[in-house]
């Protein structure tokens, strides 16, 4: 997370929490579950449940998720552009409540953090001064970010359905249908108590990257969304049948989704975001 805040100047940059996504906002109100979760093992002095609890949340949530979701966004999207900002935006706090937590436990980390986010070495300057003199207190800035959760539950969808299409990915790659999530078609058959929420949920996109949100959180190359009918029929797991196949499409030599027309030529996105990003550049398409 720091190495991706480099740039990100939270004055200028931060994205206010009512224009970030959707999916952003339910990782915030993943962080406020935490901070209540921490604040109650500090309150009863039970310093083994905050790491616990931080590896959990770590390993759980950012790391086998959020972060596999976003790497995307961050090195692919526009460098000043929304999703990229959004995701810096969830880093930022994330990172604040990650270092405010540590601080007891391992107070020079935490310091070492707090001065690196600043842009100050402590061997020259005073600079910002001490994490626990002068540094963000740790109160209930974080209890703003939760979630209702009737939202709540329909991210908890996605995370079972992503689990799902991600063991069936496997068990085509072990077949050599797909070589990964990257060149495999994927529909889902999903039953009318599934439907609805689902679909919802894909209708969001994902910021100008993708105008499937589902795509995106299982970075295929395509997803496709069915009901029940005809020939049709739910045979699978929990109202849901789901389908994997390699994709027709070819592979982005930018991106490396396949999601491309044809051989050696950019997908639409990364043209739009080397046009924004680098306007010199002319792209020509190949010779045929």
């Amino acid at each position: 997370m720091i190495g991706n805040l480099n740039d990100f100047d939270v004055e200028k940059d931060a994205i206010c929490y009512e224009d970030l996504h959707p999916f952003d906002r339910y990782l915030l109100h993943t962080v406020s579950k935490l901070d209540g979760s921490l604040r109650e093992s500090y309150d009863t002095y039970s310093f083994i449940s905050v790491t616990q609890t931080l590896l959990n949340f770590i390993n759980s949530d950012l790391s086998s998720f959020y972060f596999e979701v976003c790497k995307d966004r961050l090195y692919l999207s526009e460098v000043d552009g929304a999703s990229r900002r959004g995701v810096q935006t969830v880093f930022h706090h994330t990172l604040e409540l990650i270092n405010l937590a540590i601080a007891p436990i391992t107070c020079h980390l935490a310091e070492e953090v707090h001065h690196f986010r600043r842009g100050v070495d402590p061997s020259r300057s005073k600079g910002c001064g001490s994490l626990f003199e002068n540094g963000p207190l740790w109160t209930n800035q974080f209890e703003a970010f939760a979630m209702d959760e009737d939202l709540v539950s329909k991210w908890e969808v996605v995370r079972s359905l992503r689990k799902k299409v991600f063991q069936d990915i496997q068990a085509a790659k072990e077949t050599s249908a797909v070589s990964s999530s990257l060149d495999s078609d994927v529909d889902i058959i999903c039953g009318e108590d599934v439907l609805p929420v689902v679909k919802e949920i894909d209708d969001m996109g994902m910021y100008e990257d993708d105008s499937s949100l589902l795509n995106a959180a299982l970075l295929t190359s395509q997803v496709s969304l069915h009901g029940v009918s005809g020939d049709r029929e739910i045979v699978g797991r929990d109202s849901m049948k789901i389908s994997v196949r390699a994709t027709e499409k070819h592979k982005c030599p930018r991106c490396w989704r396949c999601v491309s027309d044809s051989k050696e030529t950019i997908c639409t996105r990364c043209e739009r975001v080397i046009a924004k990003d680098h306007p010199s550049l002319v792209f020509e398409p190949p010779a045929l």
